[in-house]
């Protein structure tokens, strides 16, 4: 059995939602499109197609009643439009931006949207933002290079649909607008323990305030000879979550095909099942002990050539990436 405790959560979409990404590399999972180590999700570009930048672009867009902004009516003077996807010799970073079928890139002193919802979903930009004004209050779209490398999503309140005093030269990046937002942190770390996100759970997940965590944790805990360590970190976090009235998802990592080298007298691990196991045990217990959706890894990807799905030893390829990514979608955010 893959899928445990299967259930429809994109009810949660039809409000204003917090939506936490979480875990070790696994949640974010930046091998096979980034050469070089990053340490955490927000190291990593804005437009990676990882499964969890995909969802997060898949759930952004199913706010409710959500509208493209290729799609918005927008007016302006000396309008200067271009669609994400298309390379722009003006605005050759326009590229590497998410939802390339959906936004707009605009360069106008004002900017009118007719029928516009009320939530306004912007992307900032490290250089060249824009500083505008909307309904009386001042926005910057400034993004801090050390998240994503100034490129994140903005969500934006304009009842009137005017964005107005917009600095000469600065460009505005719209991805769409809702009537509710969505907001997606990816807050996953490279190397990290159950005991780690646990002794870190403010930072990574609850100052956000989750309706929904999605969880992918116990691929570093193999390698620790303590499997009933890792129960009592997964079984807090957990904890922790539901007091916070949260949605859980939970996922198992992968098995593994070699013997990784250990890093230490203290560190075990072996790639075989019956050194795995126990975590997988802890991870199906809690699924049911707190009656949680939870998905088996080492039966979704059971029978799929390794070379297909499997990038090293843990981490998925492009096409383990978007194979996980429809999983989630299809089976727990049915429209």
């Amino acid at each position: 059995m893959i899928f445990y405790n299967t259930r429809n959560l994109s009810y949660l979409l039809k409000e204003d939602c917090s939506v936490v990404i979480t875990g070790d590399s696994l949640a974010y999972n930046r091998y096979d499109f980034v050469k070089d180590s990053r340490m955490d999700a927000w190291d990593c570009p804005i437009a990676m197609k990882s499964w969890s930048f995909l969802l997060r672009d898949y759930l952004i867009s199913n706010s409710m009643n959500w509208i493209p902004a290729t799609e918005l009516k927008i007016e302006s003077t000396h309008i200067s439009t271009a669609s994400f996807k298309k390379l722009n010799q003006r605005r050759p970073y326009s590229s590497q931006l998410p939802m390339e079928n959906q936004g707009l890139v605009i360069q106008s002193p004002e900017i009118k949207i007719k029928g516009c919802p009320e939530n306004l979903c912007l992307v900032t930009q490290p250089t060249k933002a824009a500083l505008i004004k909307t309904d009386d209050k001042v926005v910057d779209l400034t993004g801090n290079e050390h998240l994503f490398g100034g490129r994140y999503y903005k969500w934006v309140k304009s009842k009137s649909g005017m964005l107005s005093n917009i600095e000469k030269d600065s460009f505005v990046y719209i991805a769409g607008a809702a009537d509710r937002k969505t907001e997606v942190f990816l807050t996953g770390s490279g190397s990290k323990t159950a005991e780690w996100l646990l002794e870190n759970s403010e930072k990574r997940i609850l100052k956000y305030k989750p309706d929904l965590c999605i969880m992918i944790i116990g691929a570093n805990n193999r390698r620790m000879n303590s499997p009933e360590s890792f129960k009592a970190a997964l079984y807090e976090l957990i904890e922790k979550l539901k007091e916070g009235k949260s949605e859980i998802l939970l996922i198992s990592p992968p098995h593994s095909k070699t013997t990784d080298p250990p890093r230490g007298g203290d560190l075990l691990y072996s790639c075989d099942k019956i050194t795995t196991q126990p975590i997988m045990d802890v991870l199906k217990k809690a699924a049911f002990e707190f009656r949680i959706p939870y998905i088996d890894l080492f039966e979704f990807f059971s029978g799929v050539p390794g070379d297909v799905w499997r990038f090293d030893n843990t981490h998925f390829t492009k096409e383990g990436n978007l194979m996980l990514f429809k999983a989630i979608r299809d089976n727990f955010f049915k429209e």
